[in-house]
């Protein structure tokens, strides 16, 4: 999720680790689609509830590892789902794991476990960033 006002970034937390920042996501329960688990990770997250309709795929990038799979990355506006995604000060719904609006130099700092990653999706996002970024 960006805003297009700032062009921050909706970020989750490593637990107890406020500055290791990603996007919110994790892994497809049985049964699921890829979106659906899209919406069920950014709710059990951050508390945001999306709708398929207003979120829209990146990219499917496969990842290597004990078990091959593929990584599927989404994205909405912020000001489309507002008031849902309309706070400013950092929060925390599950304990430990805290969500904030973040830049995208913070996204891919070196000391991020996750840098490497955020600069592989910076790179795929600049096309929707326009001139927020």
């Amino acid at each position: 999720m960006i805003r297009k006002s700032d062009g921050k970034v909706l970020t989750a937390s490593r637990r107890n680790s406020f500055d290791r920042i990603g996007i919110p996501g994790g892994k497809v329960d049985p049964g699921e689609t890829n979106i659906e688990a899209c919406i069920r990770e950014v709710f059990e997250e951050t508390g945001i509830g999306l709708e398929v309709e207003e979120i829209e795929l990146v990219y499917i990038r496969p990842c290597k590892g004990d078990v091959p799979y593929e990584m599927h990355v989404y994205f909405c506006y912020a000001e489309d789902i507002s008031p849902r995604a309309d706070f400013n000060e950092p929060f925390q719904k599950e304990a430990g794991i805290q969500i904030r609006w973040a830049t995208w130099e913070e996204l891919v700092a070196e000391h991020n476990p996750f840098s490497k990653y955020n600069t592989g999706l910076y790179e795929h996002m600049k096309s929707k960033l326009g001139n927020e970024q």
